[in-house]
């Protein structure tokens, strides 16, 4: 049954598999491939001689904070001299007023090479830094609503800070090795999930998820990386899913997954992982980013596995290695959704030494590593459409039980084309016939693009006063359907 959670009294529902509905005729679901963004990369290496010089790697964290009315951006990076290790890693900032041209502001905070005029938030004493932004309240402080999640070795410490730049660390890790999430998974290569993004989820009815560690981890018997998940109702005492790996490479086609962002929408988890392979003439690694979704946070399921979401640019493009995404990389605006990613080209070297195909070598490293900007339309997960392009796809909802008043019904489209492509709708009672008024023909069809279209017919804009209908859509030509959304006038 299609699922969709109400928000601010809508209900809106994209679709991500076609079992979700009741019935289909000649509809296919597609992933949507995101746009890169033509300033690619929008946040380049720094110049000869800064901290970041070198790579902007996996660690990071990117929001739209409204209060500031500014993107802003947490991220990690390498200076040239660490000649390609994670020897003197540091984390930086930058903002932008458009998610698109970043600045990297001089913060004076921290010193590089004698001087102090430079972006970093954290000083060079910590070393091989890697961390992300976590939502929610975790300093019981509420005058720190930052806090920043470090990585130092395998210990894991919160950073609190008022303003997201200057930061005091608390003095004790609140993970350790072979403590908590050590423990859960004995017996693995790996003593502590290498966590990749802290989610806050307030809007999980159970105190004891709100807040979520996702991270890689490798099995023993292959040391094929895999996504676990754990819980905390507080942020500082983790307990493991039992149904780790939550994604794993074996169900899949792909080699590994190291990295995965968890983004809420509609009552979803949205989740962009790594789909990483290794090239069959040189053994490199190569990855781009592939969909998978949860009603709950925890069983998720591909999309559409062999359709990236972002894929790695064309041989020789500053993205054609492989990507990962940042700790936290989407952001849902109404004009879209921007996506954040690190890519890598395929010039990098020394990493990793042996590949799983077993090539000898070093053939491949993270440098230069960049970040990257992709976007999709708004509710453009995916879409269904006609499967030949030509006759109708007709799809229907299983009965939708609502409060029997004045609901409208949008739908987020595109493709859309007067007299060739376009989308109609009609009303069905549980029983299959159609509410009289509400007819294919007494609609009005959506010869437009964009979020929200509303849908008009014959016997008005608002649904029938019934407290159970379903939905049946007719989907002509390259016309695309992404989402519909029920709701007041």
């Amino acid at each position: 049954m299609a699922t969709g959670r109400s928000t601010a009294n809508l209900l809106r529902v994209p679709i991500f598999d076609l079992d979700d509905l009741k019935s289909t005729h000649n509809a296919v679901l597609a992933v949507t491939e995101a746009t890169k963004h033509p300033s690619n990369p929008v946040l380049p290496t720094g110049d000869l001689g800064a901290w970041d010089s070198s790579r902007i790697a996996f660690g990071g964290t990117v929001r739209w904070d409204a209060r500031l009315d500014q993107f802003r951006l947490w991220y990690t990076g390498n200076d040239v001299a660490a000649r390609g290790t994670t020897d003197g890693r540091r984390m930086g900032y930058a903002e932008s007023s458009d998610g698109v041209g970043w600045d990297k502001p001089d913060l004076g905070l921290h010193e590089f090479n004698g001087s102090f005029t430079n972006n970093l938030i954290a000083p060079a004493a910590v070393e091989n830094l890697r961390g992300s932004m976590i939502g929610g309240l975790v300093s019981g402080d509420p005058t720190l609503p930052y806090t920043l999640v470090a990585k130092r070795g395998s210990e894991r410490t919160f950073w609190h800070s008022p303003d997201g730049l200057q930061f005091t660390p608390e003095a004790e890790p609140f993970l350790r090795p072979n403590t908590e999430l050590g423990i859960a998974i004995a017996g693995t290569r790996d003593p502590v999930f290498d966590v990749h993004q802290w989610l806050y989820d307030p809007d999980d009815p159970n105190p004891a998820r709100r807040f979520k560690a996702y991270a890689q981890f490798r099995r023993k018997r292959d040391g094929r990386r895999q996504i676990g998940l754990a819980f905390s109702s507080d942020g500082r005492h983790w307990s493991p899913a039992t149904t780790n790996p939550v994604l794993d490479p074996n169900d899949g086609n792909c080699a590994e997954i190291h990295f995965a962002t968890v983004h809420r929408y509609a009552g979803w988890y949205v989740m962009l992982y790594e789909f990483g392979w290794y090239e069959p003439l040189r053994g490199r690694f190569a990855s781009d980013l592939r969909l998978a979704v949860s009603p709950d946070g925890e069983h998720f399921r591909r999309v559409n596995p062999s359709e990236p979401v972002v894929r790695r640019g064309a041989s020789g493009a500053w993205d054609s290695g492989f990507l990962v995404t940042l700790g936290s990389a989407v952001i849902s605006r109404a004009s879209g959704t921007f996506i954040y990613y690190t890519g890598q080209s395929d010039v990098w070297n020394s990493w990793p030494g042996r590949t799983a195909l077993g090539f000898e070598g070093r053939p491949g490293f993270v440098y230069p590593g960049q970040i990257g900007l992709a976007t999709l339309p708004p509710d453009g997960f995916t879409s269904i459409r006609s499967a030949d392009r030509e006759t109708p796809a007709v799809i229907s909802t299983y009965p939708i039980d609502r409060q029997a008043q004045a609901d409208r019904l949008w739908l987020s489209t595109q493709g859309t084309l007067p007299g060739r492509s376009w989308i109609s709708v009609e009303i069905l009672r549980p029983d299959g016939s159609i509410f009289e008024g509400y007819e294919e023909s007494s609609c009005r069809p959506i010869r437009t693009d964009g979020p929200d279209q509303p849908v008009v017919w014959q016997a008005g804009d608002t649904l029938p006063d019934h407290p159970a209908m379903a939905l049946r859509f007719r989907i002509y030509g390259d016309a695309r359907l992404h989402a519909y959304v029920i709701g007041p006038a």
